[in-house]
């Protein structure tokens, strides 16, 4: 191994190294931070509104804990479910809401809906029902 290759690779432990304990002495300050307001907030409001006793920052930061225990979890999420979604709604919107339907009067004929509905809605239905459990039946 050149001299060059090793610098290199001790230089990219030492990066990773680094990383980690400014995020570790990051996560912690954030965390009494937090805990800090929580006591502040906790304290200034609860023991006037409910009539409960102040706390300490310790136990304001077991509040935190416990809330994320029993309401979520530490990071632990799928990163791909809201993209998923997103992504659905969109193919959704954009067959539902193209253009073609502004063009045909679509969005202008909407108010006409409710008439529709009570007076055709309820029949038209009921008969594509009919013809769906005829077609079940066939299968």
């Amino acid at each position: 191994m050149k001299k060059e290759e090793y610098k290199s690779k001790q230089f990219k432990i030492l990066k990773i190294i680094g990383m980690v304990i400014v995020g570790l002495i990051t996560a912690v300050v954030f965390g009494f931070l937090f805990g800090y307001f929580v006591q502040m907030l906790w304290n200034w409001l609860m023991p006037e509104i409910f009539g409960l006793k102040t706390i300490t920052f310790w136990q304001a930061f077991g509040l935190i804990v416990l809330s994320k225990l029993i309401f979520g979890s530490f990071g632990h999420h799928k990163p791909h479910a809201h993209h998923h979604n997103r992504d659905k709604h969109r193919k959704w919107h954009k067959h539902h809401y193209s253009d073609e339907w502004d063009t045909k009067g679509g969005w202008k004929n909407w108010s006409y809906y409710e008439d529709w509905w009570k007076n055709q809605g309820k029949e038209a239905f009921e008969k594509y029902i009919e013809e769906e459990q005829k077609n079940e039946d066939r299968v």
